[in-house]
């Protein structure tokens, strides 16, 4: 299947977190995020994940699937249940990225698992007041990337995954903070950076057991500091 010279790639880069706004000049069928990582298929990846979509017009957005890394098979089976975007690869709809920058919206800076949100809003339809509609984001397996995975004998690659923990853990904190938000105000609800969020959110924070109970309560800790000093923050900024 030929590629059609419109479709652009979006978001280059490790660390251009947030370019993926969706705020490209260009109308396209279809939009990809950030694809920090190579397909061991090449560009085949994106001709599956563009088929895919043009296969199903219901859907938003489409996900690759990981090809290495040892949790790759628990990593698959949960994107298929959950129908889940992957931040190393995904495609959106032109269609649908024209009506996120006709409505305004952007992601709030400073936001972990930003993705999530993606595909929260394209799950909603861009209305978090609307019943969520798992069909909105099709897997699409047969799109793969790779990354190098971390060695257990790296004290490096320890530190490294030791931070990207904690980082999940607060990634999914702010996601129960901002979900309230949205469901009460919808898109409105959007706060433009996670000072703000920190600010506004009243959502009850509980650790619960389990394999992370450390790291979410290293994130935990880390967010009530925050969220103490954020409303003086916002007020200043406002003044």
């Amino acid at each position: 299947m030929h590629v059609d010279h419109d479709l652009q790639l979006i978001d280059r880069g490790v660390g251009a977190m947030k370019r993926r706004q969706l705020r490209r000049e260009t109308e396209s069928r279809a939009h990809f995020g950030r694809p920090r990582v190579v397909d061991a298929a090449g560009p085949r990846a994106i001709e599956r994940l563009w088929a895919a979509l043009a296969a199903d017009p219901h859907a938003h957005a489409a996900a690759a699937f990981p090809a290495s890394g040892r949790s790759r098979e628990r990593a698959r089976r949960a994107m298929l249940e959950d129908h889940a975007l992957a931040g190393n690869l995904y495609a959106l709809r032109g269609e649908f990225v024209a009506r996120v920058r006709s409505l305004g919206v952007r992601l709030p800076v400073g936001l972990v698992r930003e993705d999530g949100l993606v595909g929260a809003l394209a799950k909603w339809d861009l209305d978090p007041r609307r019943p969520w509609d798992e069909r909105r984001v099709r897997p699409c397996p047969e799109a793969t990337f790779r990354f190098e995975p971390l060695s257990p004998l790296s004290p490096a690659h320890w530190r490294l995954q030791w931070r990207r923990q904690i980082r999940y853990a607060v990634g999914g904190f702010e996601n129960r903070m901002l979900a309230p938000l949205l469901k009460r105000e919808g898109l409105a609800g959007l706060p433009a950076d996670t000072r703000a969020l920190y600010a506004r959110s009243t959502a009850p924070l509980t650790v619960g057991a389990g394999a992370d109970t450390l790291f979410q309560l290293i994130a935990l800790r880390r967010i009530r500091r925050r969220r103490a000093w954020a409303p003086a923050l916002e007020r200043a900024r406002r003044a």
